[in-house]
């Protein structure tokens, strides 16, 4: 009887370590990404979704964690935004420059 409390006691230890093993803590390398994504999918899917619009915009630093990586993700949304922003109001400058030169 106790051989199978000990066993069970021990199942219940390795079960609560390996569920707080979390993927977004381990460190972006590229070679290991394509591993670490489906890890990371599995575990948060909106998490690995900010990841991978991150890793498109830009080159992780070293030693970068998967989470550092998805909490990245709101400034350069923002960044993203206000590019935009320019854009429009440079495009509307165009735009009405082009027709004062088009009405002359």
């Amino acid at each position: 009887m106790l051989k199978i409390k000990n066993f069970i006691f021990f199942i219940i230890i390795i079960l609560t370590f390996s569920s707080c093993n979390n993927p977004l803590n381990k460190v972006y390398k590229r070679i290991s990404y394509e591993e670490d994504f489906k890890k990371i999918e599995r575990y948060d899917r909106f998490a690995a979704k900010k990841i991978e619009f991150v890793i498109e915009y830009e080159i992780p630093k070293y030693g970068t964690t998967y989470q550092e990586l998805s909490d990245r993700f709101y400034e350069i949304q923002s960044e993203v935004q206000i590019q935009d922003s320019m854009i429009r109001i440079k495009l509307r400058s165009l735009k009405t420059e082009l027709d004062s030169v088009t009405k002359n």
